[in-house]
């Protein structure tokens, strides 16, 4: 009903008036009291559906409202696969998540729940609460009256933490060199974090006060870690679904467990992550992998920035809060937001292709995609990769292990055959990471030293400070 009525009119907290008056009418009163129907949580497919026999192709690409690609299995044989688009469903909405507590506030169907999200996200009334489920800062059996005395705990334990570094005088971080430069870098991020967003826009803006507060607070929490550019942008969105100093900061922590390892200084973590988007596509699109390395493009940087904030600074306000919820579900494997790079990609690679882009064109052109993006498209994409990469015969261990998927027992000759594709595709990334010819530093080198990372920090909007 919501998005029909949003196709003809809107106006501001149009869904809050549209559930008021459904709530207040006859129809919903006799239905009210129903005892609404249990949650059944399906699990998600690791393997092809086997049925012992060859499946009618035709009849599926009927069936299948996708597009056709075609695998090769490593004898080069062309095998199908249909990368099916998905449907979207509708928010999690206030009624169903109501419906979801027992008695005393329980969830008792958390994989029910996040199964919900996946598919169709949060409606933005009840936001503030199940983010703090989905960031583990509240617990999903934890009773109303838990929850009030977890929370009176939360908020005195950040106040401890802000009050230790807003007494900390000149005369200390003078001395303090550490605090003092990481304070700095706050202060310098947060002035131009969002500034168009009429929440942080302006001179003299609370909501910018309440982000610097949050992030040394987390500086103090995290010291060790500290705060590194492009935590701001994590923290920015958070704050304005919750609007709660402390609530943010929580869930922010939350937020941070699950990404912490790409901020590190060697960012071991995040090359990691761009040879397994390279690997993803080596898999699903070999041909478009071999053009990459072709290019010395393999090492993936221009999805540096991506794969950084989780795409932060590619999609709207409103986009990035439905894609982040549905990556926090975990769903439908681990390393999701993977396969939402390789999505993107797969969308662009005809007309990098085509044009015959090399790396500063295509370090250009994914910057240029920012804000152009539609995310229900990119998550059905997603999710139909998942399954086409699931369906395939040849599937790998390396894949399966990138998403969590069990990985097959091996005979000497398949572990044989395995590490000697791990050496070819770590063999392709190391070439694509020459400069002028020149082989890459020694391993003992810093891996942050590197000119080229420098380029592409400049052209993706990040200072070179990790």
């Amino acid at each position: 009903m919501k998005q029909i009525t949003r196709n003809y009119v809107w106006w501001e907290n149009l869904d809050d008036d549209i559930e008021r008056t459904v709530h207040d009418s006859e129809p919903y009163r006799a239905l009210r009291d129903t005892a609404p129907a249990p949650l059944h949580s399906w699990p998600w497919p690791t393997e092809p559906c086997t049925t012992g026999r060859e499946p009618d192709v035709a009849l599926s690409e009927r069936r299948l409202c996708g597009r056709l690609d075609l695998l090769r299995s490593d004898t080069g044989e062309q095998v199908h696969n249909k990368q099916a688009a998905q449907e979207t469903g509708s928010p999690l909405s206030t009624e169903k998540w109501d419906g979801l507590k027992d008695s005393e506030g329980r969830i008792h169907e958390a994989e029910g729940v996040k199964q919900l999200i996946f598919r169709g996200g949060v409606a933005h009334s009840i936001r503030n609460i199940v983010w703090k489920y989905l960031l583990q800062y509240y617990k999903w059996d934890m009773t109303s009256s838990e929850i009030k005395a977890y929370q009176k705990k939360k908020t005195e334990e950040y106040y401890s933490m802000k009050l230790q570094w807003r007494s900390i005088t000149e005369d200390q971080e003078s001395r303090f060199s550490e605090y003092r430069d990481r304070k700095s870098l706050v202060e310098k991020d947060v002035n131009r974090t969002d500034r168009t967003h009429n929440f942080y826009a302006g001179d003299n803006n609370q909501n910018l006060v309440t982000l610097s507060d949050i992030l040394m607070t987390y500086v103090m929490y995290n010291f060790d870690l500290g705060y590194v550019q492009g935590m701001s942008d994590i923290l920015a969105p958070i704050l304005l679904v919750m609007g709660n100093e402390v609530d943010s900061f929580w869930c922010f922590v939350g937020f941070m467990e699950k990404i912490a390892s790409n901020f590190n200084m060697d960012q071991a973590d995040m090359l990691s992550q761009l040879a397994q988007v390279h690997q993803i596509i080596s898999f699903v699109c070999p041909d478009f992998a071999q053009y990459l390395i072709q290019r010395d493009s393999s090492n993936m940087y221009f999805c540096f920035r991506w794969l950084l904030v989780w795409f932060k600074r590619e999609f709207s306000y409103i986009d990035i809060v439905k894609l982040w919820e549905v990556l926090w579900t975990g769903l439908p494997c681990i390393n999701f937001h993977l396969l939402v790079a390789v999505a993107i990609l797969d969308s662009e690679k005809e007309v990098i292709m085509n044009n015959n882009y090399g790396f500063a064109e295509i370090l250009k052109h994914v910057n240029e995609l920012s804000m152009k993006l539609d995310v229900d498209s990119i998550l059905s994409a997603a999710e139909g990769i998942y399954h086409q990469i699931i369906s395939a015969p040849h599937l790998t261990n390396q894949i399966r292990i990138i998403l969590g998927l069990p990985t097959l027992s091996t005979s000497t000759n398949t572990t044989d055959s395995l590490e000697s594709e791990n050496k070819e595709i770590d063999a392709a990334a190391n070439s694509s990471q020459l400069s002028n010819g020149n082989r890459k530093a020694e391993e003992t080198e810093q891996i942050y030293y590197r000119p080229e990372m420098e380029e592409v920090m400049y052209h993706i909007g990040l200072d070179f400070n990790f």
